[in-house]
């Protein structure tokens, strides 16, 4: 029986998965289930779209000292997070494109270290697309965590020196 809020892979626990809304199925070898977009994420893309607006809309008018390519970086790390969240595979080409950006942008400015970071970034967003559009036979349990378990103060630790 699995916990409550657990992510069931491979159809097991379908019933459940209808019955508890912290609950959803994702068959193995999918990118992913569809996920109801909570307020939050919409609250986030909308704050996301006025950033980038404001940014280009500054840059036009020459009221911030960002380059393009920072904007587009910017935006499309932005965005890359976005759609991880959202569970989608275009994380990964828009990931890319984020890491490329800064990649020219950090070799523009000789910063050579943090270009080759971009490098490494890339590869591994290559890495995570193919593995993740091909599947895996194997499957796994995803369990979300409750607020009271990933804070735990004061509830559950003492002050230092309390014995």
């Amino acid at each position: 029986m699995c916990p409550k809020g657990e992510v069931t892979v491979d159809g097991e626990g379908a019933e459940r998965a209808r019955a508890s809304p912290a609950i959803a199925t994702v068959p193995s070898g999918t990118a992913a289930a569809p996920v109801r977009t909570s307020v939050g994420v919409r609250l986030a893309a909308v704050l996301f779209a006025a950033t980038v607006a404001g940014m280009v809309a500054g840059r036009a008018a020459g009221w911030v000292p960002f380059s393009w390519l920072e904007i587009l970086g910017a935006a499309t790390g932005t965005a890359c997070v976005l759609l991880v969240v959202a569970r989608s595979t275009w994380n990964f080409p828009v990931g890319i494109v984020s890491c490329i950006a800064y990649l020219i942008f950090f070799a523009d400015g000789r910063l050579y270290a943090d270009a080759g970071l971009q490098v490494v970034f890339i590869l591994l967003a290559l890495h995570g697309w193919v593995t993740w559009t091909r599947g895996r036979a194997e499957t796994s349990s995803i369990r979300r965590v409750p607020v009271s378990e990933r804070l735990p103060w004061p509830s559950r630790s003492r002050p230092c020196g309390s014995g």
